[in-house]
């Protein structure tokens, strides 16, 4: 694992859930970190990058050494919201939405928030990062646009319903599913491309191979 990067939902942002490089040495002991006794359990999965794990329980995100389990620093967004978001790991910025409606992301190393922003609903999905924007699904409907360093709002497109699934992209276009029975393709500016009807709600992913 310390060799590996699963640094946001589904290993990546195509969503695969694949990892051709990841070894894990056994056989594997038991262990369980002082961080989880007494907590209360984990609502998303966690993401692993750079040799450190990140991982929410409650409301409150935490960072752990995954060579000696020792905690880093921890973030509590609101002690009456979980974090459903798994987070994404790009660079020093560790990326991540929360059931307070808020998108955050967070210095790796200190634990700081370099920016946040309200959205009008909580957001479950996991974020990616397209070139220099962080885009990323709400509950509200809309799909955010941020500039990653600064976190300002770059474009947003409104599905209509809610989107409850994290975002996936190739490298360029954006894909994602919605509660109004589509998918949608965007381009980088948030225009879209196409969409497709199916014949209900949509709460699962889009993963993207390499025809699409």
């Amino acid at each position: 694992l310390y060799e590996s990067r699963w640094h946001t939902e589904g290993g990546n942002f195509q969503r695969t859930y694949y990892l051709p490089n990841g070894r894990i040495p056994g056989p594997l002991a038991p262990e369980r970190s002082a961080l989880l006794r007494g907590r209360r359990f984990a609502q998303s999965a966690p993401t692993f990058a750079d040799g450190m794990l990140y991982l929410s329980i409650g409301g409150t995100l935490n960072a752990l050494s995954l060579e000696d389990h020792s905690a880093r620093w921890k973030l509590t967004t609101n002690k009456e919201y979980g974090i459903l978001s798994q987070p994404t790991v790009d660079g020093d910025l560790a990326i991540f939405g929360s059931n307070d409606h808020e998108i955050r992301a967070v210095n790796t190393r200190t634990g700081e928030v370099a920016w946040s922003y309200p959205t009008e609903f909580r957001i479950t999905g996991s974020p990616c990062v397209v070139g220099d924007k962080v885009v990323v699904g709400s509950g509200d409907g809309i799909v955010y646009a941020f500039e990653r360093k600064t976190g300002d709002l770059r474009w947003q497109f409104k599905a209509g319903q809610s989107i409850y699934s994290s975002v996936a992209t190739d490298g360029r276009n954006i894909f994602f599913s919605s509660f109004n029975y589509q998918v949608y393709s965007l381009d980088e500016n948030g225009k879209q491309r196409w969409s497709f009807k199916t014949g209900g709600p949509i709460r699962s992913g889009v993963s993207v191979g390499a025809d699409q």
